[in-house]
């Protein structure tokens, strides 16, 4: 791994409603490994690839499913979703390609507002555990996820690729969310 700016705390806190920040380190057991080793081989010595680099048909099918690429919106700050794969459509239960997240009628829309704007301003890689939502309303996914800058300037983050890894361990990650001081979900 080249070298990895880190969060300022200060920022983002560790924990929040529906997600955990975690060590970009932490999330390599998981299929997240495949996007990070991809984006930061392209990255190089740089901050961040650019989006005309960064191919989805380069990465593992397995993975591409479940990617979303996001368009940075500024003044006032927004994400469009210029991606959103179709593991997403089926797991979550609705296609979002095209929409900003300002529109959705979610509970975690300003928590996911912080969490682009955070990679935005800090131009770095960020990972999470996340209590997904299923679309048939069945016990929440826990699941590591990873947020990663593209920069086509070379200095501003216009967009951002993002990843769940819904093949996860669920136990393994529900654990961990347990661990860091978050509540768990019932397993009722």
């Amino acid at each position: 791994m080249a070298l990895l700016r880190t969060f300022d705390d200060s920022v983002y806190p560790a924990t929040t409603h529906t997600a955990v920040r975690i060590p970009v380190a932490d999330v390599m057991e998981s299929n997240c490994r495949a996007l990070f080793e991809y984006w930061d081989g392209l990255r190089g010595q740089r901050l961040a690839p650019s989006w005309p680099e960064f191919r989805l048909d380069h990465l593992d099918p397995k993975v591409i499913p479940f990617i979303r690429v996001v368009d940075i919106l500024a003044d006032p700050f927004d994400i469009r979703y210029r991606y959103w794969g179709t593991g997403l459509v089926r797991v979550l239960g609705s296609e979002r390609t095209g929409q900003t997240l300002s529109s959705l009628p979610l509970s975690r829309v300003p928590q996911a507002i912080r969490e682009y704007k955070a990679v935005t301003e800090q131009k770095a890689p960020f990972a999470i555990i996340y209590n997904a939502t299923t679309s048939n309303g069945s016990l929440p996914l826990i699941v590591p996820a990873l947020r990663l800058p593209l920069m086509n300037d070379g200095v501003t983050v216009d967009k951002v690729v993002a990843y769940a890894d819904f093949d996860a361990d669920q136990e393994k990650w529900r654990r961990l969310l347990a661990e860091r001081g978050k509540e768990t979900p019932t397993t009722k």
